[in-house]
């Protein structure tokens, strides 16, 4: 079955729950953005992490080069999620997989802890400080708490998504 027929039929279906692992990812759910259009999200498995299972934190730079070649599910079009109040209109995915993750397949998966850095995640989404926009917002997986740091320094933990427009 081609890819788009199978998009086609996954479409067509109603979603899978949050934290279910499908061939495209784990779900997170169906998001809509500024404009309107609703998407299906997914999240990769787990967080990038080196050949021995190890969380590797990364500034927003390192992860958006990381996202460009990676290959995960045999798919190769994932990219850093979107988070809170986004400025271009991406919905608020990064906020969706905390509110997911104790679900099904997330369950265990992300950094609880919220030790610095790899308790904190890192979104695609700029934040501007001090009129500087080399921010990125980030948010803590053991309470939701969300904060900002720099794009070229430090390092958070990252988790992939990507997404498919119903």
């Amino acid at each position: 079955m081609s890819d788009a027929k199978a998009l086609q039929d996954f479409n067509k279906a109603s979603p899978p729950q949050p934290g279910t692992l499908t061939k495209e990812g784990i779900y997170i759910g169906r998001l809509t953005g500024k404009d309107r259009v609703e998407s299906d999200y997914f999240a990769a498995p787990t967080d990038v992490q080196d050949s021995s299972g190890i969380r590797i934190p990364l500034c927003f730079y390192d992860a958006e080069k990381y996202a460009k070649n990676a290959i995960t599910l045999g798919h190769n079009d994932w990219a850093i999620p979107a988070g809170f109040e986004d400025v271009n209109g991406a919905p608020d995915v990064l906020n969706a997989m905390f509110n997911s993750k104790s679900k099904r397949a997330f369950k265990g998966t992300f950094d609880e802890t919220g030790s610095d850095p790899v308790g904190r995640y890192l979104s695609s989404s700029p934040f501007s400080y001090n009129f500087h926009d080399d921010f990125a917002k980030t948010q803590e997986f053991c309470d939701g708490d969300r904060g900002r740091d720099s794009r070229r320094y430090g390092g958070h933990s990252v988790r992939l998504v990507r997404s498919l427009a119903v």
